[in-house]
């Protein structure tokens, strides 16, 4: 039975229709074959799709473009159960990560305070995203509004 190993929960800023998750290693220790970033957006400007992952770098599509988002990182021993009822949009990919240290960060670079600790260098990890309607949009005056949507990205290793 699959076992949830680590949570964390944050909330990010989204600038531009997106944010990013990145690894404390950035752009280095990247493998030869890594698409570049620009490949990346690419790929995340087809139609349909809303998270792409590659070498310690992923990059998630909004439907909103400044607000602030809910999100989960979660660590598993194995595949975690599917729940996809849960959840509007659920998709997987594969993130290499060299430090084994992931953060959300902002489009224009803040990063969040919180890290997930995967606990393995330069190994390459299956993630499930998922996105969902928040709770509805609530304002402040002039601060970002909150309650649009949220994020669970899980991770699993792909090593056998």
């Amino acid at each position: 039975m699959p076992k949830l190993i680590a949570r964390i929960d944050e909330t990010l800023k989204v600038e531009s229709y997106s944010f990013m998750i990145m690894d404390e290693d950035g752009s280095r220790n990247l493998p030869d074959d890594a698409p570049s970033m620009d490949d990346l957006i690419q790929r995340l400007h087809s139609p349909g799709v809303w998270f792409v992952a590659a070498a310690n770098l992923a990059f998630v599509e909004s439907a909103d473009d400044w607000h602030v988002v809910e999100v989960a990182l979660e660590k598993w021993d194995e595949e975690p159960p599917a729940d996809a009822e849960n959840w509007a949009l659920t998709c997987t990919a594969e993130l290499f990560a060299s430090s084994g240290r992931l953060a959300l960060v902002q489009t224009l670079g803040n990063r969040a305070p919180k890290v997930l600790d995967l606990g393995e260098t330069a190994q390459v990890w299956a993630v499930r995203a998922s996105r969902r309607p928040g709770p509805g949009r609530r304002k402040v005056g002039q601060k970002p509004p909150t309650g649009i949507e949220a994020y669970r990205f899980q991770f699993w290793s792909q090593r056998r």
